[in-house]
């Protein structure tokens, strides 16, 4: 039985679309059923009081790991962090001794929009 090239050729397509599509779906939900029991993330930025020592530093890394977080940039210049985590333990993380304040990461304007500078 020979089959015709139009037909062999739609075969080929479709298995090529099927082996790149179903596991990138495959990955992409099960992401989404880690990140769903997680909460929404968010970034923040983590600043730490004067007094808080190099161990205080370390749990507070641990602790953002542990949450399914990470560290997204360690400044030098200034005591802080800026941090992903989900939203749900933001208050989890400002009991924590050491830490001065944490406040959502967002955009900074030097001047107000409405000047149109």
């Amino acid at each position: 039985m020979r089959f015709p090239t139009r037909f062999i050729f739609y075969a080929i397509l479709a298995l090529a679309v099927l082996t790149v599509f179903v596991p990138s779906t495959a990955a992409s939900a099960a992401q989404a059923d880690v990140q769903e029991g997680a909460g929404d993330m968010k970034q923040y930025i983590l600043s730490f009081k004067e007094s808080a020592t190099a161990q205080t530093l370390e749990d507070i890394i641990h602790k953002v790991e542990q949450s399914g977080g990470r560290i997204i940039h360690r400044f030098t210049v200034i005591p802080a962090m800026t941090i992903e985590i989900p939203s749900t333990l933001v208050t989890s993380f400002s009991s924590i001794a050491g830490v001065e304040e944490i406040e959502e990461d967002r955009p900074v304007n030097a001047f107000n929009d409405d000047h149109g500078l």
